[in-house]
């Protein structure tokens, strides 16, 4: 980069300039670091907005036909099994979302060098297999899931944290 400033001429045929040259590689490299990790940041936030809208679409939608069967001139006509099932859904897209948060502000953790781990004995078997099952349960997972590995693995472990690598394994696998 570079700028110029007319001085007063010496003689009528001798014109005078001042020019200044700046090195601005390093802030042109800086620029497009920022911009890179603006993009980035535009991109998780596009994508996170989306994963917590798709479950609270179908949240609204279970609600509405819930109180759309209670407001009907006789809400017996409506079957107390289907009602159930929306409001075991409705609980199943709130859990989805749970889990979507606590995986936003785990990794904030991380970034911030925050991350809190309490070490506690266990089994880590019982750990993945009861995880597993819960998921699947309140997931209603529809797919046969083998666990391969030790009976009984012993050891110290945070068992919060191990739960969520697990659960997020899972469903990354069955995406």
């Amino acid at each position: 980069q570079y700028s110029s400033v007319k001085l007063p001429a010496l003689s009528e045929r001798i014109p005078r300039y001042l020019l200044t040259f700046s090195d601005v590689s390093e802030l042109c490299r800086t620029q497009k670091e920022l911009e890179k990790t603006l993009q980035i940041c535009e991109d998780f936030v596009s994508m996170t907005s989306h994963e917590l809208r798709a479950p609270l679409t179908v949240l609204n939608f279970q609600i509405q036909m819930i109180d759309l069967c209670l407001r009907k001139p006789n809400p017996q006509e409506w079957p107390v099994q289907k009602i159930g099932e929306m409001l075991q859904g409705s609980s199943q897209e709130i859990k989805r979302m749970v889990g979507l948060i606590e995986s936003l502000l785990c990794s904030a953790e991380i970034r911030s060098d925050q991350l809190k781990v309490e070490f506690i004995e266990g089994d880590f078997a019982v750990l993945v297999s009861t995880t597993l099952a819960k998921y699947i349960e309140a997931n209603c997972v529809q797919a046969s899931i083998v666990i391969k590995g030790e009976k009984s693995l012993r050891g110290f472990f945070d068992v919060l944290k191990i739960g969520q690598v697990v659960i997020n394994l899972i469903s990354n696998a069955i995406k």
